[in-house]
């Protein structure tokens, strides 16, 4: 196995639900990448189909990368593997990729140069590209906190250190759908900076049975909860809007 820098390692969450079918492609994603100096940790949020099948199947086949497998019970939400991921990770960087998306080859060397050229920033996100039931290209430029608070502008596969997720006291877990929003939201309450990274591409898998769509069913109530978790970034009139 690999020596591991674990200054500059990247710690790739997988958080994992009835999704094996997927699983090989994402993994295939990250283990194709330029830069080398990672782990995978993928959490099993109680998966009733063929995830063991498939995940001793990839560790057998991927000896030389260093990737953990955690079971766990069902918890209904993402933000829960992949808080239990991350406090397993060894990582000064972490990435949250869903085990139905993936990544091109040079994400985690671009995003690892753009914190390297840049040590102040906490952050670094990607363009994103859909695939599946749906082909659209986001740029996302640059960041504008004052749009954040009113439109998530972030992918939810960026990059940040973990020292970002200590800070903030990880995803928070009531509001679910909406907790990489609400989790970008909180690391730039704390004075935490984010980059775009302009080459590296996130690939964000349309489907029917996705949580994003699942949420929107609920959208009103997750953003009033995300004025009520931060009450200082919003005006009275919001608020009183969410306490409703």
């Amino acid at each position: 196995m690999k020596r591991v820098n674990k200054e500059m390692t990247v710690s790739v969450i997988v958080p994992c639900y009835n999704y094996a079918k997927y699983l090989e492609e994402c993994i295939s994603s990250i283990v194709a990448q330029t830069y080398t100096n990672y782990e995978i940790i993928v959490v099993n949020d109680g998966s009733t189909d063929n995830f063991h099948e498939v995940a001793d199947r990839l560790k057998l086949v991927n000896k030389g990368i260093q990737i953990t497998i955690i079971d766990q019970k069902n918890s209904g939400q993402p933000a829960i593997p992949r808080n239990k991921g991350i406090s397993h990770a060894l990582g000064k960087f972490i990435l949250c990729l869903d085990a139905d998306d993936k990544i091109s080859s040079n994400y985690l060397m671009e995003c690892v140069r753009l914190f390297t050229e840049h040590p102040e920033i906490s952050i670094a996100y990607p363009n994103l590209q859909e695939f599946g039931d749906r082909f659209k290209y986001t740029d996302y430029g640059n960041l504008n906190q004052d749009t954040l608070i009113i439109e998530n502008t972030l992918p939810t596969a960026s990059i940040f250190r973990k020292k970002a997720w200590v800070d903030v006291g990880g995803f928070k877990t009531n509001a679910p759908g909406y907790e990489d929003w609400d989790f970008w939201i909180s690391c730039l309450e704390s004075s935490h900076k984010a980059m775009s990274v302009k080459d590296a591409i996130f690939y964000y898998r349309i489907h029917g049975n996705s949580l994003l769509n699942c949420t929107k069913k609920v959208d009103q109530e997750r953003k009033a909860q995300l004025i009520l978790n931060h009450p200082n970034l919003y005006d009275k009139h919001r608020k009183i809007w969410a306490q409703l």
